[in-house]
Order: structure tokens, then C-alpha cells, then sequence
């Protein structure tokens, strides 16, 4: 496995687990090496981080799921700039196109200082004034990303405050048709029914392009178990979007795989939608600290060629 050289221990581990990412994505050797290369040397981690979708971790896998074109697998790794004392800075990569590196915020406890550090990061929002508005009435700043993978897309996203309704919030942006079909899908995901009652909810606005693009997620998936139905549950939702299920399936199981006892690694489910027209989706699952387990590093370096 060719990693960079002077990484420190949890990195090496970090690297270790990019590389056997990459071999299930049946990357080249070259490509496995070029999707390592984003690692940062120092990692962000730190338990006063903690979010409802990092869980205090510095790592997760991403997978970008569109209703037209290509899934794409990302990584998100912590890194040791802070933007504020309760924002951590994360660098973003797809796994088989690593040169294309964006990067998000992840907003914790919510400070006077938040929007005007997420404006200042996402530059530009496509969504009229109104919309923002009527966001920041019902939220407070949850996240913000640029150059997502697989999309290229950015986004400013808020976590709803807890007594807001995501249906009623829905219609008042304009697409109360799209509660229906997210309600649908988070019931499909979970195994039981959602409802307006659910909580937590996040609704992000594209930062660019249409004013009619939203995204709209939620962590509740995070409090499932970690059981092979969950899995199964994912790679089904992935099929519906006519992408590899079987390899969604593989990289969840492997993430599981790396934890003393899995808990929590498929945290967060979105769905994007453009003037109520569902457009894909996207999920994020929690990297537990690799190279904990006996061996790990000489079972995945006694694998390379």
C-alpha cells in the first residue's frame, strides 16, 4: 500500500482503510495511492466536537446517489483548523476522482458568529432572500459545503429547530409536496413509519444553480442498531435509485467491521429535490477509529499485491 510517508498512527490507520475502500471500487493501484494522497497529516478530532452526524469521529464515507448519473463514493476527514471555536473544517474528496477536493463546515453548538461564517464560506446562495428568511426563522446553521463530491454542487444547510414541523416548513418554502416523498423514503430506510412528529430534521439550500434546489435530511437513522437489516435496508433504497447495491452494501458491512461493537454508523439520510422533483440522494456513514482491532493494519497490508 503506497500511503504518505510521516503519517502519524491514526492517519496510518486512516490511509490503510482509503486503500481497501478503493480496492472494493475496483480502483487501479495508481487510483488507490491517488485517493489516499487527500489525507491530511493532522486530524480534527477532539470529543468536545461532537455532532449529531460526526459523533466526535474524524472520518466518514459519503455516498452521493443521483437519480441520473454515476454514485460516487466520498470521503470526509476532519481537519485541525477551526473556522470558530464550535466549528470543525473538513476536507472532502470522491474516492475515484480524489483531485477534485471540496471541503465542509460542520456547525456544533449554535454562537452569534455562525452566519456569518457560513455566508462568507459558501459565497453565493442561489435561494431568494424569503427562503433564507424563513430559514433562519425555523433554524440555526447546521453546515455548509463546496465542491461536494459527485456533485460539484455547494450547499448551506440548517438544522430545524426542534418544535418546527418539516412538513409545514416545507410548504412554507414553496414544496409541500415534497414531505410525502420524503416521508415515504425515511420509512422505507428505518423499517417503521416516519412522521411529522420525527425529529431531527436539517433543510439545506444549493448555494449555486437553481433557486429551486433543496435538500432535506435528517440523523434519525442513526439511532437504529447497526443489524445486517440495516444494511440491507440501505443497499434496497440504493437499488430503487438503479445504482450498485452491492457495493453500498460491501462498504457499509466493512465500516461495521472496523468497530470493537458498531453502533451508529449510518448516522444521516438526505434526499434532493428540485421544484418538488426528487433528484437523489445522499448518505453519511461514521468511520469508526480504525486500526483498533488486532492485526488490522497486517491483514490489509498482507492483502496488497
Amino acid at each position: 500500500m503506497n500511503t504518505k510517508p510521516g503519517l502519524p498512527a491514526a492517519r496510518t490507520g486512516q490511509a490503510a482503510f482509503i486503500d481497501r475502500v478503493a480496492r472494493l471500487c475496483r480502483l487501479s493501484p495508481e487510483g488507490r495511492a491517488a485517493a489516499i494522497r487527500p489525507l491530511s497529516g493532522a486530524a480534527g478530532l477532539g470529543s468536545v466536537d461532537r455532532t449529531c452526524i460526526d459523533g466526535g469521529g474524524d472520518m466518514m464515507l459519503t455516498f452521493a446517489v443521483p437519480t441520473n448519473g454515476a454514485l460516487t463514493v466520498g470521503v470526509a476527514s476532519a481537519l485541525p483548523q477551526r473556522p470558530a471555536p464550535n466549528v470543525r473544517l473538513w476536507r472532502r474528496w470522491d474516492v475515484a476522482r480524489p483531485t477534485d477536493v471540496g471541503r465542509s463546515l460542520i456547525f456544533g453548538k449554535p454562537r452569534a458568529t455562525d452566519w456569518e461564517i457560513a455566508v462568507d464560506e459558501v459565497e453565493a446562495i442561489a435561494a431568494p432572500p424569503s427562503v433564507l428568511a424563513e430559514l433562519r426563522t425555523r433554524g440555526s446553521v447546521y453546515m455548509t459545503a463546496r465542491d461536494e463530491p459527485g456533485s460539484g454542487r455547494g450547499w448551506l444547510s440548517f438544522g430545524l429547530y426542534h418544535r418546527q414541523s418539516p412538513r409545514q416548513t416545507l410548504a412554507a418554502l414553496g414544496q409541500p409536496q415534497v414531505w410525502a416523498t420524503v416521508r415515504d423514503l425515511m420509512t422505507d430506510l428505518l423499517g417503521r413509519p416516519v412522521s411529522d412528529g420525527t425529529r431531527p430534521w436539517s433543510i439545506a439550500v444549493s448555494a449555486a444553480g437553481s433557486e429551486g434546489r433543496i435538500r432535506i435530511g435528517t440523523t434519525i437513522w442513526a439511532r437504529m442498531p447497526e443489524h445486517p437489516e440495516k444494511a440491507r435496508r440501505l443497499a434496497r433504497q440504493i437499488g430503487f435509485f438503479g445504482h450498485d447495491r452491492d457495493l453500498v452494501s460491501g462498504l457499509y458491512n466493512y465500516c461495521c467491521g472496523q468497530a470493537r461493537a458498531p453502533r451508529g454508523v449510518g448516522v444521516a439520510a438526505e434526499f434532493d429535490f428540485e421544484d418538488g422533483a426528487l433528484k437523489g440522494a445522499h448518505y453519511t456513514l461514521r468511520v469508526p477509529p480504525v486500526g483498533l482491532g488486532p492485526g488490522f493494519l497486517k491483514e490489509v497490508l498482507d492483502g496488497q499485491d
